[in-house]
C-alpha cells in the first residue's frame, strides 16, 4: 500500500528537480488512437454481447464437433 502511495505522490505532489519546467504536451496520435479504438471496441463488446456469443458458440461447436 505505500509503495503505490509514494508512486502517486511522486507523480503528483513532488517538487520538480531545480532546472526543470513543467510542461504539458498532447499524447502521441498513436497512443490517442489505440485509446479510441480499445473505448469503441469496450462499447461494441458492451451494446452487441450476444452476437459476439453466437460467433463463439458456432466456432466452438466446429471445433470440437459436437453440441
Amino acid at each position: 500500500m505505500h509503495v503505490t502511495f509514494s508512486i502517486v505522490y511522486a507523480a503528483f505532489f513532488k517538487d520538480l528537480p531545480p532546472g526543470e519546467k513543467k510542461e504539458r504536451k498532447e499524447a502521441p496520435a498513436f497512443m490517442v488512437f489505440s485509446l479510441m479504438l480499445t473505448a469503441v471496441g469496450t462499447l461494441l463488446l458492451f451494446f452487441y454481447s450476444s452476437a459476439l456469443f453466437d460467433i463463439v458458440k458456432i466456432v466452438v461447436t466446429g471445433v470440437t464437433g459436437g453440441s
